[in-house]
């Protein structure tokens, strides 16, 4: 099935303002980016910190990242700074101490709480509680009617 004139331009149409939507958004960023709260000073030094010591390779943020470590991504709302300093001072089970300066661990911790602002991650279950189906993890009661059997074969709808 060939497509006639006045198809073939509407899709060109169509696929010429894909292209200028996409490349808008690739230079100027998304709608949700622009949402996101930008990182302060510290919390970009945190970043570099983050970046320069490889805590990827370790540690995921929002389940992206290393496997070895925990996923850093609540560690400031579950735990608090002071966990995060006194782990990367004196390190913390597999982690070795990292030797970083007092400016950079708050660095890291402001970088930490940034993304802790972002959302929750891994989000809560959901469960068939959640949506309100059944109460209390109890199986919903049976329907009022005439008794549950196979039908008949004499019965008609």
């Amino acid at each position: 099935m060939a497509l006639g004139v006045g198809a073939r331009i509407a899709v060109l149409g169509l696929a010429q303002a894909f292209i200028g939507v996409w490349v808008y958004l690739a230079a100027h960023g998304s709608a949700d980016a622009a949402r996101a709260p930008a990182l302060d000073a510290t919390a970009r030094r945190g970043q570099a910190v983050w970046r320069e010591n490889g805590c990827a390779s370790c540690h995921a943020l929002f389940g992206l990242g290393g496997h070895m470590g925990p996923d850093l991504t609540n560690v400031t709302r579950r735990r608090g700074p002071d966990y995060v300093a006194a782990a990367l001072t004196h390190g913390l089970g597999r982690m070795p101490p990292r030797g970083l300066a007092p400016e950079d661990i708050n660095a890291v911790n402001a970088y930490l709480a940034h993304i802790d602002s972002l959302a929750t991650y891994p989000l809560p279950s959901l469960t068939q509680d959640s949506f309100g189906q059944f109460g209390a993890g109890q199986p919903p009661e049976p329907a009022a009617g005439p008794a549950a059997g196979p039908p008949s074969a004499t019965a008609h709808p």
